[in-house]
């Protein structure tokens, strides 16, 4: 009994010390978009939602209060598109500035019209490149990512090319330094329109 006792001891230590560097890869993945949140909400002038791991959801979402993103999802994206800090950057802020979008514009109390649904992501994809332009960032990397993601238009989402049309809208706006006018269903608030100085950019963040 003892001997057995020992054994399975071991095996969850051993399972433990296996899951360590996992762990830590998430926690350093959660810091970054973290981050990467905070930084596209100075750029935006408002207030940064919490975000949240979560294992139930595709990919990110809002859920009205706070930003969710799937760490493995995230993880494998990173992977197969990144292979520097600066791409990984560019990912992560994009997501999460467009996953904002959603957040501030409270995109998900509204009802799931699907012509009304692909336009709020088209209006989440502007946002998302304005909040690059104006961090410095390309959209190169969220670009990419962004492809895969629209490569089939659904009943919610968009096809690519309209995507990354209003992506491109978005980012030269920002380079531009023309406010954000974002397009709701009765009005446009102006987004960003004073200049922001935001601290530490997300893409020297270790």
């Amino acid at each position: 009994w003892i001997a057995v006792m020992g054994i399975a001891f071991g095996l969850v230590v051993l399972a433990n010390s296996e899951n360590a560097p996992a762990k830590r890869r998430r926690r350093e993945l959660l810091r970054f978009a973290e981050g990467a949140l905070a930084h596209a909400a100075c750029v935006l002038g408002v207030p940064a939602p919490s975000l949240v791991a979560a294992a139930g959801i595709g990919n990110a979402a809002s859920d009205g209060t706070r930003i969710l993103v799937r760490l493995s999802w995230l993880d494998g994206v990173l992977a197969r598109h990144c292979d520097d800090t600066r791409c990984r950057a560019e990912v992560v802020v994009g997501l999460m500035a467009h996953e904002l979008a959603h957040h501030i514009l409270a995109d998900v109390r509204a009802r799931r019209v699907p012509h009304l649904s692909r336009a709020r992501e088209l209006r989440a994809d502007l946002v998302a490149g304005w909040v690059m332009g104006q961090a410095g960032l390309s959209t190169d990397g969220f670009e990419r990512v962004l492809r895969e993601l629209a490569a089939v238009c659904t009943s919610t989402h968009p096809a690519w090319p309209d995507r990354l049309v209003a992506l491109d809208r978005g980012f030269v706006a920002a380079l531009a330094n023309a406010p954000l006018q974002v397009a709701m269903l009765h009005h446009e608030p102006d987004l960003g329109a004073r200049a922001m100085t935001c601290s530490v950019p997300v893409w020297r963040m270790t």
